[in-house]
């Protein structure tokens, strides 16, 4: 019986050691997943986006060995890789993990009533990178996809009103690249609303609502919808903020933009001349606030017939640019649009040609083929040919 209890006892220990080895081991395993989890994270930071996703890669497969499929650290950590992804513009690589990810902690708010926990904070985090990821793969439908149902999800959870209004406002942005005006000035009008209602006693975030919905319009070309928004803007700021402000000042400027375009030369010269004025007079030889107001004074020289000084704002514009960006930025890019136009207009059609091309170039690498920005700059090479 004494040697019965002695092998009983010998057994259990041996299950203890077992038990503990097998602890020991996963929390191993846990170290190393999180060891490359920093490295990843310290590669990005660096912008080397390639060793970001391999130490990415590294830490989800780790992590699998220790953990199960669906546990929540898993999917976070598939949700990292996924940046990784995004980082080196592997979209749908990006796609594939931010589709299980969403869907995956979708179900979990949904089959534990976890809405407004931590599974439905992380649902709409995951449906944002996945939407955003389908836009740049130019997989608008499922874009659409994602973001109304995400809408319906925060409706139906009763989630932040704010949260859903960016939805709203992807919503809207992926209709205005599918040419559907109608049904995204209904995602806007909504938006509107809220910031009427959420604002009505703060000028200055109602202000700072106007210009994000004048954006959607502006960068689609669509000045008509888009100036009314600047103004309310406008009208707004006056009331939160002094006109030496350098706030104040964009706000002059994005309506003098629109103007601009809409061929109301005096008004936008007016309004430009006074914002450019302002961040002058604080803003250092150097600062990368300069470039908006210098571009839009080169497109007003432009539309003046004053190629040659247009030629001459873009080039500084240009410089400070290149200062504070890396060679494939967008801001790169519109500054070389610019030019373009003005070598165009001073008969110049081969330095016109370099520039259009270049631009496309860095358009076509950092915003897609379909972005609106790329698709003018695509059509005005094709009207120097």
């Amino acid at each position: 019986m004494r040697a019965f209890k002695q092998g009983v006892h010998h057994q259990q220990r041996w299950h203890q050691a077992a038990l503990l080895f097998v602890i020991e081991l996963s929390l191993l395993v846990v170290s190393h997943a999180q060891s490359y989890r920093e490295q990843g994270a310290a590669a990005l930071q660096k912008g080397d986006a390639a060793q970001g996703v391999a130490m990415y890669e590294k830490a989800l497969v780790t992590a699998l060995k220790a953990l199960k499929e669906d546990d929540l650290e898993v999917v976070i950590r598939r949700a990292e890789l996924g940046d990784a992804y995004l980082a080196a513009g592997r979209w749908n690589d990006a796609i594939q993990q931010f589709d299980y990810t969403w869907k995956r902690v979708r179900y979990e708010a949904e089959t534990k009533a976890r809405w407004l926990a931590e599974e439905g904070d992380l649902t709409t985090t995951y449906a944002e990178k996945l939407g955003r990821s389908c836009h740049a793969a130019a997989r608008y439908q499922d874009a659409l996809m994602v973001f109304s149902t995400a809408i319906r999800d925060s409706i139906k959870a009763k989630r932040n009103e704010g949260e859903l209004n960016q939805f709203y406002a992807l919503q809207a942005d992926t209709l205005l690249v599918l040419k559907r005006v109608d049904e995204a000035a209904l995602s806007i009008e909504k938006i509107a609303s809220y910031t009427e209602r959420r604002f009505v006693d703060d000028a200055l975030s109602r202000a700072r609502m106007w210009s994000r919905l004048t954006d959607l319009y502006f960068t689609h070309g669509l000045y008509d919808q888009a100036k009314p928004l600047a103004q309310k803007g406008l009208d707004d700021i006056s009331k939160a903020l002094k006109p030496d402000d350098e706030e104040y000042a964009t706000y002059q400027a994005n309506l003098g933009a629109i103007l601009l375009h809409l061929g109301e030369l005096d008004e936008a010269e007016k309004l430009l001349g006074e914002a450019r004025k302002t961040v002058l007079a604080k803003a250092s030889p150097e600062s990368v606030k300069r470039v908006s107001y210098q571009l839009l004074t080169a497109e007003l020289a432009l539309k003046r017939g004053k190629p040659q000084d247009g030629l001459i704002e873009v080039d500084e514009a240009l410089r400070i640019c290149k200062l504070h960006y890396a060679d494939e930025h967008p801001e790169i890019a519109k500054c070389l649009s610019v030019k373009a136009a003005c070598y165009k207009e001073l008969k110049q059609r081969k330095q016109a040609w370099e520039a259009a091309d270049e631009a496309l170039s860095i358009l076509l690498k950092s915003l897609g083929k379909d972005h609106p920005q790329t698709v003018e700059a695509k059509s005005f090479l094709a009207s120097l040919k």
